[in-house]
């Protein structure tokens, strides 16, 4: 992103702010019934759904026993991304291997072989 003062080109974080889970979901709905721009996405690194949302453990279980078995290991963390339709993830690499589950709904996902991570167009953050 190129800072509008400057013209210097940044990296910036997205917004965050913590707030109750049932308060997320009532953001959730009321932006999508006035058509706000605004799309809520609850989204955390470092093993955000054994951490930020324990409560949720008795209904999730944080590990996929075949992936386990594959992986030959538990997983490193387990995390939980919440939105709605409107929810657009940036194409990125993940440094990590991943299992994704859907609850509700579908994800796509365009995927590289790791030959073509040139696509990508990484390079140093400023």
């Amino acid at each position: 992103t190129v800072d509008d003062a400057s013209g210097v080109e940044v990296f910036a974080q997205p917004h965050q702010r913590r707030q109750k889970l049932a308060d997320f979901f009532r953001d959730l709905r009321q932006t999508r019934e006035s058509g706000a721009a605004v799309v809520p996405y609850l989204s955390a690194q470092n093993s955000s759904l054994t951490k930020e949302l324990p409560a949720l453990l008795p209904d999730v279980s944080p590990d996929v026993s075949w992936a386990t078995s594959a992986f030959g290991a538990p997983p490193d963390a387990c995390n939980i991304w919440i939105g709605d339709d409107r929810s657009v993830t940036t194409f990125h690499r993940d440094h990590y291997e991943n299992i994704f589950v859907v609850v509700n709904g579908s994800k796509t996902f365009k995927l590289l072989p790791p030959t073509d991570t040139w696509r990508l167009g990484m390079r140093e953050a400023p």
